[in-house]
């Protein structure tokens, strides 16, 4: 949690910094955090809801972002990504947009552009292959997709006109699966 804590404090600190880079080029919001969707109960269809594990771990989510002054939340159209956000988004008194889980590069396209519209800190909660995809769009490092773990949190920030990256974790840690998953 104190690393949490750390990265938020740094965001923050980050958003009341100026920067040369005005709304008007286009430089979307100061802070981006990007997570996976907590853990999905099992069984049958492929829009499950949240696992008992993954409900603690949405709110642990919001325990951790709650003073980001986050002005949206995007998930996909998918349950899962819907119940991580909730909890966020109660506590913030805001609603969470859905985007379209159209074909991948027009999701992709279609998350970018919802994100660039903003001009505060934006959460996103997406799936193993959007996050690192849309981390990249946004002109952050290229991921591979992410395994299966969810406990995983990136942020990007904006300073000094370019973005920087931050890998950390939140909630319950999960066993590392190695040093070939982000």
């Amino acid at each position: 949690m104190q690393r949490i804590s750390a990265i938020v404090s740094a965001g923050l600190w980050l958003l009341a910094m100026p920067s040369p880079v005005t709304a008007e080029e286009g430089a979307g919001p100061p802070l981006i955090i990007l997570v996976r969707h907590a853990e999905p109960a099992a069984g049958p269809g492929d829009d499950p809801g949240l696992s008992p594990a993954g409900r603690q771990r949405a709110q642990a989510l919001a325990a951790a972002l709650r003073d980001i002054g986050a002005t949206a939340i995007l998930t996909s159209t998918l349950r899962r990504t819907r119940e991580t956000a909730q909890p966020l988004a109660d506590a913030l008194g805001i609603s969470a947009t859905a985007i379209d889980n159209g074909a991948l590069e027009a999701h992709i396209a279609a998350l970018a552009a919802a994100v660039s519209r903003q001009r505060g800190a934006v959460v996103v909660v997406g799936h193993s292959n959007t996050v690192p995809q849309l981390i990249a769009t946004l002109s952050g490092p290229q991921l591979s997709e992410l395994c299966d773990v969810h406990d995983r949190m990136f942020v990007l920030t904006m300073v000094g006109g370019s973005r920087h990256f931050v890998r950390s974790r939140y909630g319950a840690a999960e066993a590392d699966p190695g040093p070939n998953c982000p």
